[in-house]
């Protein structure tokens, strides 16, 4: 039966002090620890640009969650003033004319809407385009 168990990180850095050809755990050269901290160095720096994606997403996510929850509020809003609005209407004609100004008002909402959502992704494209241009201007050769 194999138990699986969480190792924490001291137990990590052992394991692989042990497996890079130190014989004995209890045993560590200062050479090893100076070449496993740099080696943890670099794993770190390595992990920034993808940190910095997650960070791009996240926000961008949050902003995308807020606009729609503002136009579902104004849809709303714009719903309930059409409903008051229809019970005030004393002929047919003012009903249609009540429901296209809803519609065309519906319809701006949802374009602005639109529009500050692509914004939004644009501004997160940008980010994501600037990231990985930085990430692969690090491995050019240097003049």
């Amino acid at each position: 039966m194999v138990v699986h168990r969480k190792l924490s990180i001291w137990q990590i850095k052992l394991i692989y002090l042990y497996i890079i050809g130190v014989q004995t755990p209890g045993r560590v050269a200062s050479k090893d620890i100076v070449m496993f901290q740099d080696m943890s160095k670099v794993l770190s720096q390595s992990m920034g640009p993808f940190k910095e994606l997650v960070n791009i997403q996240t926000k961008m996510l949050e902003e995308l969650t807020r606009q729609q929850m503002e136009c579902t509020k104004a849809c709303i809003d714009a719903t309930v003033a059409q409903t008051r609005q229809m019970q005030n209407c004393t002929s047919a004609e003012e009903l249609i004319r009540s429901q296209q100004e809803y519609a065309e008002q519906l319809e701006e909402m949802l374009r602005q809407a639109n529009d500050k959502n692509m914004k939004a992704l644009h501004e997160a494209r940008e980010s994501v385009e600037r990231l990985a241009g930085d990430a692969f201007d690090a491995f050019a050769p240097k003049r």
